[in-house]
């Protein structure tokens, strides 16, 4: 149980970023299709469980399994190569669109000049990735229980307490595809943190893990989606839709909620940002890669998220049709094993 909630925890807090917490990622790929987009937060929260019990089950009986071991392991070597510098470039972005996030929020909040938080919280995320992965997995692990909690409570203060004449907004576009995009780009950054995580583990932990993250995700998504639609269209929310909607409810709350941003920004680019400690082994390469980073999060937060993310979600569905493609092929041939002994 210990195990499982860690797993969850762990690529949980990977997966709520900026984009995430902010309401940004919920605007653009779920509540701009009004009540379709619920069906797409069930699509894509059931489909993060089954990815994660897929890589988490790949992995786990592999001694020493890394990212770059499992692409070869799913796919040919050309692509694996693809794969990994495509995806340790996209985890560059991803750290660099944490630090624009949280300079957006306190520019926003306390006029704070977006360089100096930028260099803030790349301060604080290599603190956390240098200092090695006990400190990584447990701060994790720790901060998503803060991230998860501070949501739910916002949301509901929201829910029970918001203005009772505002209306939901039309459907239109397609939810499960913008769905599918979104599960795309973010598996194959965080399947880099399942591959270490799922080292020895049963078969019970990795699905009870699984489910854990399938339930949770469906929860905190569908709250925020239905706040989001009942404020989109009504009122201008901004590069943070969600901290918007708390702000306008009391700046107390805004405030309280500020805290679920910082703490989901961190864990995101801790998480990029310890995968791409793992893999550039020279020093001045790396410390080449974190200022490009913080070069990179002078770009506006909206455009990365609704932009870039979208666009590397599309490439990234050949990740996700490898991963699916090896588990069809290792169970047929686990099935052919179990005949032909028989």
């Amino acid at each position: 149980m210990k195990k499982a909630f860690v797993i969850s925890g762990v690529f949980i807090s990977s997966l709520v970023g900026a984009g995430f917490a902010s309401g940004s990622e919920i605007l653009y790929y779920f509540s701009r299709y009004g009540a379709w987009g619920f069906f797409g937060i069930v699509f894509c929260s059931v489909l993060f469980g089954i990815l994660q019990y897929l890589i988490v089950s790949h992995t786990s009986d592999i001694p020493n399994s890394d990212f770059e071991g499992y692409l070869k392991m799913i796919t040919g070597k050309k692509l694996a190569v693809f794969l990994s510098v495509f995806a340790h470039i996209f985890m560059l972005l991803v750290f660099s669109a944490m630090l624009s996030g949280f300079s957006q929020m306190c520019l926003g909040l306390w006029g704070i000049k977006r360089i100096y938080s930028s260099a803030l919280m790349l301060i604080l995320s290599i603190t956390i990735i240098f200092s090695g992965y006990d400190t990584f997995v447990k701060s994790q692990s720790i901060l998503c229980i803060s991230i998860v909690g501070t949501i739910a409570i916002c949301s509901l203060y929201i829910l029970i307490f918001r203005e009772s004449n505002i209306a939901v907004f039309s459907l239109y576009n397609n939810a499960f595809t913008s769905g599918l995009s979104y599960v795309s780009y973010n598996i194959l950054t965080t399947s880099a943190v399942l591959c270490i995580l799922g080292k020895k583990c049963t078969k019970n932990t990795i699905l009870l893990s699984s489910v854990f993250t399938a339930v949770i995700l469906i929860v905190i998504m569908s709250v925020m989606w239905y706040i989001l639609c009942l404020y989109s269209g009504m009122i201008t929310l901004g590069q943070l839709p969600f901290l918007t909607v708390c702000l306008r409810q009391s700046k107390l709350l805004g405030l309280f909620y500020s805290s679920a941003i910082f703490f989901s920004m961190l864990t995101t680019a801790v998480s990029n940002g310890y995968t791409l400690n793992i893999r550039i082994k020279s020093r001045i390469v790396k410390v080449g890669a974190f200022m490009l980073a913080f070069g990179l999060s002078a770009f506006e937060f909206s455009f990365i998220v609704d932009k870039l993310y979208r666009l590397a979600g599309i490439i990234s569905i050949i990740f996700l049709i490898c991963v699916i493609k090896y588990s069809i092929n290792n169970k047929k041939y686990d099935i052919l094993r179990k005949q032909a002994k028989y």
